[in-house]
């Protein structure tokens, strides 16, 4: 989108030196102090150029342009042009939009303006219905790529970000030449560039989670922050809970975090895998980078129908289509360790809605290794009472060997099927997905979790990165973390950190996205590249054998108490135990 204000005609230009004016046409004598302060800061850059606003004789608004001439890195060249109004925005406006650049909510822009919140409320709803953007990151990525700050700022204790127009303004007053208030304060008493914000969904039925994940954000938020953040501008994070099984609250929280203006929205799952395309949708019409942790093969398929509309959406993990051709192999590696009397019984419990673990082509598999399937039906993501008696009783009747539980965030019905089996004389093998990777499963299992085999499609590797981001965990927030939230969201903030030091711009989130793309990053969960089409992790070893550049689908077994890798075979801890 291009600003509709076009050049009336030029007022003045100004041709500079390192030795003086080389070249001065100032009819109107608008060429002040300040202006002739910022061609002189802009030699001393090393921008090629740089573009804002600023107030003209009789109220005209003025464009300022600022380059170097061509061949000739000693010469600076300003030329002002009288504008229209872009979009016809007041110069009320303009500075509210230059305010919402510098990263400031509507309380602290109504207080550096001296106006009320409704006011400021309401000329940030006329900013976006007339530019036809919906968040307050777009507006700021609109202002900065059309050159739409308006010169100088108010007054005020803010922190501006580290664009060339503000480094102008900061060179310009630590030079003495910035006007000042009449105490003699600098109109930037701060130097610091407003920070990048993260928002975060965290579930809301799941306060162990959503303490995993804000503390996995939180760490590597730390860690960037110490290493002088991105170009100096460090990063903070805000979170809203929702409930990840309701589409319509996660949205609640979308707007929530919209509105206090984030660069980048990461969320761990949504439940409501029949819906989540349409949540999908939302997220992206914030425009910043949106990634997430749902194990969903819908939403990967989703955003590769839908390149245009969802081409911010990345998947920081591989889709439940997976989980079943996983759980075949762990089938095929046990096969001699359960007993052929008269057939191999597998009880199959189905995966909550809109989810599919154990799809037609791995059930020929499983039958085609002897197995004798029997399906257990599920009608909810969580079960109640009645359900989870009416499994269990599916499960005596049946006396499986193998049982494939696909539990994701319903530890109760887990405990159910391993109370059944604690009883139960055959000892039969429980096989879950992702419950116990919720950390301190294993205190409240205890012996229940003796012998479960689990898997995950992001979990922490046993590797010297995993077991150092563990460490840290533990040593930072006095516990231990789970195995998938607390790692992801650290490998979450990680990758955005690259991408915002790989542009130019962090705030342009077309650049980001596209560097997200290219990135291949090795993380504490393994390896991401999210260029494909679907935008989600290759997994190893379904899509490649190449670990450099894949995420492996993690097999774990409770051993003694804890958690040991059996599967895949490169990253192995330990062997399956009948």
């Amino acid at each position: 989108m291009v600003a509709s204000g076009r050049a009336r005609r030029v007022c003045a230009y100004l041709a500079l030196s390192r030795r003086g004016v080389v070249r001065r046409r100032d009819p109107q004598r608008i060429l002040s102090a300040d202006l002739m302060g910022y061609a002189r800061s802009f030699m001393e850059n090393d921008a090629d150029s740089a573009t804002f606003l600023c107030k003209g004789p009789q109220s005209s608004l003025l464009r300022v342009f600022i380059g170097r001439s061509a061949g000739k890195d000693d010469f600076v060249e300003m030329r002002l042009d009288e504008i229209v109004h872009p979009w016809g925005l007041t110069f009320r406006e303009l500075e509210v939009l230059s305010l919402i650049v510098c990263g400031m909510t509507n309380p602290e822009i109504a207080g550096t303006l001296e106006i009320t919140v409704r006011t400021v409320s309401s000329h940030i709803e006329h900013i976006l219905n007339r530019t036809d953007q919906t968040t307050r990151s777009a507006l700021s990525a609109l202002a900065v790529d059309q050159g739409l700050i308006l010169l100088p700022l108010p007054e005020g204790d803010f922190c501006p970000p580290n664009l060339t127009v503000f480094r102008l303004e900061r060179r310009l007053r630590s030079a003495g030449c910035a006007r000042r208030r009449t105490d003699g304060a600098s109109r930037f008493p701060r130097l610091t560039p407003a920070p990048l914000r993260i928002g975060a969904i965290v579930p809301e039925s799941c306060q162990v989670e959503a303490d995993d994940m804000l503390s996995g954000i939180q760490i590597a938020q730390e860690e960037t922050n110490a290493r002088g953040g991105i170009g100096g501008r460090m990063i903070e994070h805000a979170s809203a809970t929702g409930d990840v099984f309701d589409v319509t609250s996660m949205r609640t929280s979308l707007r929530t975090l919209a509105d206090q203006g984030i660069d980048a929205l990461v969320f761990g799952y949504s439940m409501d895998y029949v819906n989540i395309g349409s949540f999908l949708e939302a997220a992206s019409d914030l425009k910043v980078p949106v990634i997430h942790a749902s194990t969903s093969s819908r939403a990967i398929n989703y955003v590769e129908d839908n390149p245009a509309s969802l081409g911010s959406v990345f998947h920081i993990c591989g889709g439940d289509a997976l989980y079943g051709p996983g759980f075949t192999r762990f089938l095929e590696n046990i096969h001699d360790r359960i007993p052929d009397s008269g057939g191999r019984r597998l009880a199959v419990i189905s995966a909550p809605p809109g989810m599919e673990v154990f799809g037609r082509r791995d059930a020929d598999r499983a039958c085609c290794l002897g197995w004798h399937i029997t399906s257990i039906g599920r009608e909810e993501s969580v079960s109640g009472p009645a359900e989870r008696w009416r499994i269990v009783r599916a499960l005596e009747d049946c006396q499986p060997d193998v049982v494939l539980a696909p539990t994701f965030l319903d530890e109760t019905l887990l405990m159910s099927v391993l109370r059944w089996r604690q009883g139960n004389p055959r000892r039969p093998v429980v096989f879950s997905h992702y419950t116990p990777s919720i950390a301190g499963f294993l205190e409240r299992a205890g012996a229940l979790s003796e012998g479960l085999v689990w898997a995950t499609q992001t979990g922490t590797y046993g590797d010297r990165f995993g077991s150092s981001f563990r460490a840290r965990f533990s040593e930072r927030f006095g516990r231990e973390p789970g195995y998938s939230q607390a790692s992801v969201q650290y490998d979450t903030v990680n990758l955005l950190v690259r991408a915002w030091k790989d542009v130019r711009n962090p705030l342009d989130s077309s650049a980001v996205v596209a560097s997200l793309r290219q990135v291949v990053h090795r993380g504490v969960n393994g390896s991401y590249w999210l260029g494909g089409r679907g935008q989600a992790p290759l997994t190893l070893p379904d899509h490649t054998l190449d670990a450099s550049v894949a995420q492996a689908q993690l097999i774990f077994q409770v051993q003694g108490g804890r958690h040991r890798i059996i599967g895949p075979s490169p990253y192995a801890e330990a062997l399956f135990r009948r």
